[in-house]
């Protein structure tokens, strides 16, 4: 099985699968849950939240671990956090809740978006992420693609799951169960713009990366 900095890659496959396969949340107003560790951001996200349709402010905290002695099962249909400065520790405390009865769907929205924390917050079963810095324009996005059922990643995170898709395949062996694998995360690329491909590829090139053959998720999992 191929890995990547230590991370397999069969673990993202099983929340990637694509829209059609998420649980829709209730049709109306969609509860939202703000954690973060600063409330001037927390206020700011409930003003912005507060001016769009069908999206109601249910309640917000201070971080991960408040989050885990405040939520009670049905409380939001969707949180929207930030791991904060213990991240894979933060992350974790959100993926238990996000696996628990009355489960929330799970939306990061952080300041970091490197390869590392972008596919932890998959593996742990994100709905979506959103860097910090485009939360005005990407979060209302996000947050109509999950109440339909869907995942959403902006720009930079989906940027970096393409950056771990092209290493997991370069190093993925030719067995079967390595295309399921990383199936999904070749979908992701291939959504990217032809610039974003092709800059991706570039890289991968400079940094002794195999280049891989030009071929569709489809025909890699076979």
């Amino acid at each position: 099985m191929s890995s990547v900095s230590g991370f397999s890659a069969e673990p993202f496959a099983a929340h990637s699968s694509g829209p059609e396969e998420g649980a829709a949340v209730p049709v109306g107003a969609l509860r939202v849950w703000l954690c973060d560790e600063q409330a001037s951001f927390r206020q700011l996200l409930a003003g912005y939240l507060g001016l769009l349709p069908g999206v109601e402010v249910a309640g917000g905290c201070g971080g991960a671990a408040e989050l885990r002695s405040d939520w009670t099962a049905g409380a939001a249909d969707v949180v929207i956090a930030d791991p904060g400065t213990d991240f894979a520790a933060g992350l974790e405390t959100l993926r238990a809740i996000a696996a628990g009865p009355g489960a929330p769907a799970l939306l990061i929205l952080s300041a970091r978006a490197d390869e590392s924390a972008v596919y932890r917050a998959a593996r742990a079963g994100a709905r979506g992420y959103v860097e910090k810095s485009d939360a005005v324009t990407e979060v209302g996005v996000a947050l109509e693609r999950i109440r339909t059922g869907g995942w959403y990643f902006s720009a930079g995170p989906r940027l970096s799951l393409g950056r771990f898709a092209l290493k997991a395949w370069s190093q993925a062996g030719s067995t079967e169960a390595d295309g399921r694998s990383i199936r999904a995360l070749l979908a992701l690329v291939e959504t990217l713009p032809q610039a974003a491909v092709e800059a991706l590829l570039q890289a991968a090139g400079r940094s002794g990366i195999a280049r891989p053959p030009r071929r569709s998720a489809t025909a890699v999992a076979r």
